[in-house]
Order: C-alpha cells, then sequence, then structure tokens
C-alpha cells in the first residue's frame, strides 16, 4: 500500500470511529425549570408586601397601607384590595391572622378586622401609655429575623416594650375578640396582662408562640416560656435565639448548637454543627413539610436520627427579591417580597434547585 493510500486508510477509519462515537452518546435531555411568576394582580401601591396568611378558602397579604384577600369561590378565583386607615411600617413583620391584622406606632397598638378594615371605626386602638404609664417603647427586632408580635393558638397576643424603669423590659399579654353588629364586625380588646420581665436588659425581646406557650430570648440571657397559666419561667441556660416545630417536636438554636424539646421545659442537645443563617430566619409550614427561608432562596428541613438535613429548593426567577411571607392556596405557593408577589405551581416548589453551570 502506497502513502498516499494509507494515509486515505487511516483517514476513513477515524472519520467511521468518530461517527460511532457520536452514535453511542445519549442526547442530553434537560430538565425544565419552572420559574417564580410574578403574579400582576399585585402591580403599583400593592407590589410591596410584609406578609401572607393562609384561610380555609382564601389567602391574605398584607401591605403597607393595604390588605389583599384572594377567594376561591365555585372553581374561580376573586381578589379584593382593602386601603387601610393604618400604616405598616416595612421595618417589622407584623402578624396577621383569620379575623385581624396588628400594627404599632409611638405608644399605639392598632388592631385590624379582616372582614371589615377599611373603617378606622371598626379597629382598635390600644395605647400602651393607659395599660402602663411606665411605657417608654416598643421593642421589637428588625425585619426577617422573628416575628415581632407572636399570637398564641387562642388569639392572645405577647407583645414586648421597654420602659422608663431602668430602661427595662415588661411584657403585654391582650387578648382580642371579634364582635359582630348589624352585619359590621369589630375588633374590641378583653383583657390586658403586664407581666414583668425577670432580668433587667436593654436588648430587644424575641418572641415566639407555639401551641398555648410564649417564648422569649432578649440577647443576653437564657429561654424563657410563658404557660397557659402566664407564668414565666427559665427552662433553658442555653442563648436559644430562634425556634421551629417539626413533627411535635421544638427545635431551639443557639450561635453555633441545635437543642430539642418535647414540651418547651426541657431542653436537649440535638446537633453541635448548624449554619449560622439558622438563627434568624422564619420557617413555614407548606404541606406539613418545614421550610425555611433566606432573603430570595427557600430550604426544606428534614430529620434523620441525629442529623438535620437541609435541602435548597429551587429559586429561578426570585433572585435578588426579598421575601417576607410564603403561603400555599389553590394549588399554588405564593411568597411575598418588598417587590412583588409571585408565585408557582405546588409540585414544582418542591424540587431541587438546580447547580448553576458557572459554579461547576
Amino acid at each position: 500500500m502506497n502513502e498516499s493510500a494509507t494515509k486515505l486508510f487511516v483517514l476513513l477509519i477515524s472519520l467511521i470511529i468518530i461517527s460511532a462515537c457520536r452514535e453511542s452518546e445519549e442526547p442530553t435531555i434537560e430538565k425544565e425549570i419552572i420559574q417564580w411568576e410574578e403574579d400582576d394582580r399585585f402591580l403599583f401601591e400593592y407590589k410591596s408586601q410584609f406578609n401572607i396568611h393562609t384561610k380555609d378558602k382564601s389567602i391574605l397579604f398584607l401591605g403597607n397601607r393595604s390588605l389583599t384577600e384572594i377567594k376561591l369561590e365555585d372553581s374561580v378565583e376573586t381578589t379584593t384590595h382593602y386601603y387601610l386607615w393604618a400604616v405598616h411600617n416595612q421595618d417589622y413583620k407584623m402578624p396577621l391572622t383569620d379575623d385581624f391584622s396588628l400594627t404599632a406606632e409611638d405608644e399605639t397598638l392598632a388592631f385590624i378586622p379582616v372582614k371589615n378594615p377599611v373603617s378606622g371605626s371598626t379597629g382598635y386602638y390600644l395605647n400602651l401609655h393607659e395599660v402602663d404609664t411606665s411605657f417608654r417603647n416598643f421593642q421589637f427586632y428588625s425585619f426577617g429575623q422573628s416575628p415581632v408580635i407572636a399570637i398564641n393558638d387562642k388569639g392572645v397576643c405577647l407583645i414586648p416594650y421597654q420602659t422608663y424603669e431602668d430602661f427595662g423590659n415588661k411584657l403585654l399579654l391582650v387578648t382580642p375578640e371579634i364582635n359582630e353588629v348589624g352585619g359590621t364586625y369589630y375588633v374590641n380588646v378583653k383583657k390586658t396582662t403586664i407581666i414583668d420581665y425577670p432580668l433587667q436588659t436593654n436588648g430587644s425581646l424575641r418572641v415566639f408562640s407555639f401551641d398555648e406557650n410564649f417564648y422569649l430570648y432578649d440577647g443576653l440571657n437564657g429561654l424563657w416560656k410563658i404557660d397557659s397559666n402566664q407564668n414565666i419561667s427559665l427552662v433553658s441556660n442555653e442563648p436559644i435565639q430562634n425556634i421551629f416545630k417539626m413533627n411535635d417536636t421544638l427545635y431551639g438554636i443557639s450561635s453555633d448548637k441545635i437543642f430539642t424539646s418535647a414540651n418547651g421545659d426541657n431542653w436537649n442537645l440535638f446537633s453541635n454543627e448548624i449554619p449560622i443563617i439558622l438563627r434568624s430566619i422564619p420557617f413555614y409550614q407548606i404541606e406539613g413539610r418545614t421550610v425555611g427561608n433566606y432573603r430570595s432562596q427557600f430550604f426544606e428541613f428534614t430529620v434523620e436520627g441525629n442529623t438535620l438535613n437541609i435541602r435548597e429548593l429551587e429559586n429561578e426567577g426570585l433572585f435578588g427579591h426579598m421575601v417576607t411571607g410564603l403561603g400555599l392556596f389553590n394549588g399554588h405557593v405564593y411568597t411575598s417580597t418588598f417587590s412583588g408577589v409571585f408565585k408557582k405551581p405546588i409540585d414544582s416548589f418542591w424540587e431541587d434547585r438546580a447547580e448553576d453551570p458557572e459554579e461547576e
């Protein structure tokens, strides 16, 4: 075989090998990513939303000066925007319930009924100077770290505040009630109780509620509990800064450890290793599963033995938006942010976050 024929033979063999390799390769199928979609029912003055609450047949959104309700009637969604008489401060995350929302400014605590939120005459203004002459100001943690007012499953509200007495802290328990007169709904305050915080501290009190009980941490000392009889007691010397509940167990997070408790009285070490963001992130329950949120990211939390597993969920389309609330309604997960309301189907909400090619 001459030199030209040899070169031609080698070239043909090479082409055959390349062709065979290409035929043997399986085509790469990229998984479709379902993005968060902005809800165009929340534009202009309704774009910035601070909280979400889900009811049986509707979902509520609390804005700067608005309350929005999306109802499901005969398989059709209807949206109603209400202009509120009270302003909500975006620096603090105020609670939202089936019956009322809350806002606090200066020395006044305002209760706004969900069923009649427009008229100021249907709400209730509670002046804390009239309740406690030593009242100085509300003591709230900044937005995103924890709810600033806790509400237990009996509807009792726990409000932390600072006094002029050595700049100490006190706690106000408020029991609101909803009354209906001639088809109009009003909020009234049925009872108020002042609880002295046992320790003197200049720090803000972070408050939580699970079942009938309240828990609080002042940034310096351990974890305190207020039970259903309104007795306050120290339940842990550990600096537990955040709490969430999963499978009937309370998980308390300190600066570097996780503790667990079945009743909120006795806390046991669960883990010595935790991500630092767990100390301040809010937690939600979606379909009975525990979800945490940091800025625009969502994480699912599960427990296997003595291990807390954290799985990041897909947030395509949401990056850069500061999440303020999360709720499930009519087959979609909704999230409120300072820059719009977004939604996605519940099935795609649980998908793992896709790896960024630039990170590989």
